[in-house]
């Protein structure tokens, strides 16, 4: 599985993002984990879920804490950054340069182009 294209402005947000969805489950990181546990949606597993794969379950039960996290939550603020470092993503992503945090600028872009306000402005468009 290729990296992803470079998020720039014409790029559709719904399909880059299933682009780096799909590369992140093809990659591993410390621990044999995918590190698409990185940027999954919920921080606290659910409890007495029965995953269909193995894949499943070490994305969702895996740690948000710890070395190996912090190394893999690097990897993948990396990759993010290398992906939208010149196009109009950087913005929502460059505050968490500094700790090299994956999860969190993944979480800043999902709440710019899946929030409330977004939602708002895809509205307004539709009206005008």
């Amino acid at each position: 599985i290729k990296v992803p294209e470079p998020f720039k402005k014409e790029t559709k947000w719904r399909t880059w993002k299933e682009s780096v969805l799909t590369y992140l489950n093809s990659k591993q990181g410390q621990a044999s984990i995918p590190l698409s546990y990185i940027i999954r949606e919920k921080d606290i597993p659910e409890r007495n879920v029965i995953y269909q794969t193995v894949h499943d379950q070490l994305v969702n039960k895996a740690i948000l804490y710890g070395p190996e996290y912090n190394r893999n939550n690097g990897i993948v603020y990396d990759l993010l950054q290398s992906l939208t470092l010149n196009g109009p993503a950087w913005s929502w992503i460059s505050g968490y340069q500094q700790n090299r945090d994956g999860r969190g600028a993944w979480k800043a872009l999902i709440a710019y182009y899946e929030g409330d306000a977004m939602q708002t402005r895809s509205k307004q468009e539709c009206y005008d």
